[in-house]
């Protein structure tokens, strides 16, 4: 069966007869026509309409985490993927690339070696792309009921299994109509038959049609293996200096016009253009910076972006309506600016909850209030939050952490002007605000800091006797803190193993930036005649279905007798803490590295220690303290702040 016929065209001086190479390929749209059409109509695909999510086991019902995003294994979810995969850079540069190789190297292909016929096998080359897509992301899946798409293992999987895992996928996918991946395999041997309608005559050949379809199945296998192996092949780049962008700090940030119109189609219904009109300057800056990064969280994390979950991470659809935004407010705590409230949808968090690589969050300035939080870089004090009200999930609100170990006691962790940087890397340029700080691309630059070294022998934990002792000891510590303000009472308590030893080598702060950044007038003495009245703490509150935190200073009736919390690490959800176990150490800044250093090292002489500051002469904020149990003392490792 001839699909697209040849034309011979005779000259009139009856010399030769010569086969044109410009097929009439038009003559093949009926054929794909036809396809698309019964590929829609074939009545068992209809039952695919039906979207094939699971059942939430909270709300009971089907939560689309972003369904403007989802493309679900449906005729219109396979077509979205065709057309996706199509209307792509990719379709365009890789045929001219291979086109210019086979010219280059003088392969006999049966296309003059010319610019005309680089034309010609450039045109053939995008036929046979299109129509290898067109087979394998549309018509086979759709009516194999085959969901083709690669899924990737990541880098918690061994590498043999890895490897084994992409091989396998281009010839069975266990599921649809037929187990085999037709889709894979049949869309490259219809491409190479179909491709014997338009090449020249010397690529007509049986031999010719194998060869094209032994390469488009190889192809179909490194696609995989890109997808597989990209995101461990980039880390590998960066931690060894290669390829890496070293951001300069802006000190001064412009704040541009803010026009409605460079907001996009879903930022723009979450607020009408008069109230957009109505805010200042920093409520639009919080809202456009905050809602894209809810937005492009997931593209701009290298594994999350390929995971096969990606298109389904929840994002901006999961806001019902929004509340009120705050901005810049000078003097105010930090709970109470940089944040946008919003009404949730009604399993939101369940699907943050789910969410890659999310985990529960801390949130010691809102009581009453539950969350989750980005693990941005394995660390559970930065990247996206979003919180909800422990009575009425619908209600809450979500902001952005910046603070690191060196920068936990500041009031404006959240503000994004002041953190532009780390905000371009994380979310991508603000456009309506000003472009990215300036970026250099160093080619042999300083290769990540080693972790920090690993303590020889256990170490036995530590015994009731001195976990009563710890109490003790931070109590000493908080009064020199913030009731005497001595800091070489301060300074007895910090542990030698601890985060700012490991960290002063690579231009880390001292802790006396630490002791003195807690007050707001370093050098005036405030009246603070009680710890209770610097610190306290509420109860916390935890996800539902959350296991219960064990406390070590807890009065008989179960609650906290001081105004700091003691919690053991090993009751706490991973990654709320601790960085998750699921991420190897080198992957780690060197805050996360720390910690896990802590958390192999001194199993069972960890402890943490929770609190908010409150008394007006304090800068506001959540503090989390890490102890161990160095030789028989308790000392202070490590401090992080939290909202």
């Amino acid at each position: 069966m001839v699909l697209c016929r040849t034309d011979t065209v005779r000259f009139s001086n009856g010399q030769q007869n010569m086969t044109l190479s410009q097929r009439r390929i038009g003559k093949c749209i009926p054929i794909i026509a036809l396809s698309v059409s019964w590929t829609l109509v074939s009545p068992f695909v209809a039952a695919q309409t039906r979207a094939s999510v699971p059942a939430d086991p909270v709300y009971g019902a089907s939560p689309v985490c972003s369904p403007e995003k989802t493309s679900p294994v449906t005729p219109l979810g396979h077509l979205l993927r065709f057309t996706d995969s199509t209307f792509s850079w990719k379709t365009i540069v890789s045929p001219a690339l291979t086109a210019g190789l086979a010219q280059w190297s003088g392969r006999n292909d049966g296309f003059p070696n010319n610019l005309n016929g680089y034309a010609r096998h450039y045109g053939a080359n995008i036929l046979g792309n299109v129509s290898g897509k067109f087979f394998g992301s549309f018509v086979l899946p759709t009516l194999l009921q085959q969901d083709e798409k690669f899924e990737r293992r990541g880098s918690s999987g061994r590498w043999l299994d890895r490897i084994t895992h992409v091989f396998f996928h281009s010839v069975w996918v266990g599921q649809g109509l037929v187990p085999m991946n037709v889709s894979g395999l049949g869309a490259s041997g219809v491409s190479a038959i179909l491709a014997n309608a338009y090449l020249p005559q010397s690529q007509r050949t049986a031999r010719a049609s194998a060869i094209r379809f032994g390469l488009s199945t190889a192809t179909y296998v490194a696609g995989d293996a890109y997808t597989e192996f990209s995101p461990d092949l980039e880390r590998t780049l960066k931690r060894v200096g290669l390829f890496v962008f070293r951001r300069k700090p802006s000190r001064f940030l412009v704040a541009l016009p803010f026009d409605y119109s460079d907001l996009s189609k879903s930022q723009q219904q979450l607020v009408p253009a008069q109230q957009w009109a109505s805010w200042h300057l920093d409520q639009k800056l919080e809202f456009a910076g905050a809602t894209q990064a809810l937005d492009n969280w997931c593209r701009f994390d290298l594994d999350c972006s390929a995971s096969p979950k990606a298109d389904s991470e929840p994002d901006l659809g999961q806001l019902a309506a929004l509340g009120q935004v705050y901005g810049s407010i000078p003097g105010s705590s930090s709970e109470s600016q940089f944040n946008v409230e919003v009404s949730w949808k009604k399993s939101a968090d369940h699907c943050f909850q789910n969410a890659y690589k999310w985990g529960p969050h801390i949130a010691l300035l809102h009581p009453n209030m539950y969350g989750y939080d980005q693990n941005k870089d394995n660390d559970g004090f930065l990247g996206l939050v979003v919180l909800f009200d422990h009575n009425d999930p619908t209600k809450g609100q979500f902001h952005i952490g910046f603070g690191d170990s060196s920068h936990y006691n500041a009031e404006d962790n959240s503000d994004i002007t002041r953190n532009y940087a780390d905000y371009c890397q994380w979310y991508g340029q603000l456009k309506l605000y000003q472009p990215c700080p300036e970026a250099r691309l160093a080619l042999l630059g300083v290769p990540a800091p080693p972790p920090p070294p690993e303590i020889q022998g256990a170490l036995p934990p530590a015994t009731p006797e001195e976990q009563l002792k710890l109490r003790t000891s931070v109590e000493a510590f908080l009064n020199s803190w913030y009731v005497k303000r001595d800091y070489e009472g301060f300074a007895r308590s910090i542990a030698t193993d601890n985060i700012f030893s490991f960290a002063q080598s690579l231009g880390g702060s001292p802790w006396n930036q630490s002791f003195q950044g807690a007050f707001r007038t370093p050098n005036r003495t405030e009246p603070v005649r009680r710890l209770t009245d610097a610190i306290g703490v509420s109860e916390i509150t935890l996800p539902k279905g959350s296991a219960r935190l064990r406390y070590l200073n807890v009065n008989p009736a179960g609650k906290i007798s001081d105004p700091f919390a003691i919690i053991d690490p090993a009751s706490t959800p991973p990654g709320m803490f601790l960085p998750r176990p699921d991420l190897p150490i080198e992957r780690q800044d060197r805050s996360t590295q720390f910690l896990t250093h802590l958390e192999r090292n001194y199993p069972g002489r960890l402890y943490l220690v929770l609190y908010v500051t409150k008394n007006p002469s304090l800068i506001q904020t959540g503090i989390v303290m890490y102890w161990i149990l160095e030789a028989s003392d308790w000392k202070l490792a490590a401090i992080r702040g939290s909202d």
